[in-house]
């Protein structure tokens, strides 16, 4: 049984990293950010910040500027939907992003900056 840790242990059911997830996870995880667009995030309420880094790093690990945001995505760093859906209106607003959002389904999501 795989998760976002590693693998669980079949003997005593407990979650272990694995080498190789605990090797990607040292690797350099922030996005570099230019001075003017941190300044915006600075300002936006609760984990909006953290939304937009993390679609910054699928935006650049796809290498394209629209990405789908998905729930799953997010919870590899500690982020819920609820975060996502309080983060993107915000970020929109401050010019950071463009959102089309359906119905029942993951918002997509355009880096403008």
């Amino acid at each position: 049984m795989r998760s976002t840790f590693g693998r669980t242990d079949w003997l005593s059911g407990t979650k272990v990293e694995t080498p190789s997830t605990r090797a990607r996870r040292d690797r350099q995880f922030m996005p570099a950010l230019p001075e003017r667009i941190f300044v915006k995030l600075v300002k936006l309420p609760r984990r909006a910040w953290a939304v937009y880094v993390v679609a910054l790093l699928r935006s650049r690990l796809e290498r394209t500027k629209i990405v789908t945001l998905t729930n799953c995505f997010l919870q590899r760093f500690g982020l819920s939907r609820h975060d996502k859906t309080r983060a993107l209106p915000c970020l929109e607003g401050a010019g950071l992003l463009r959102v089309e959002r359906y119905t029942k389904r993951n918002p997509v999501v355009e880096i403008l900056t």
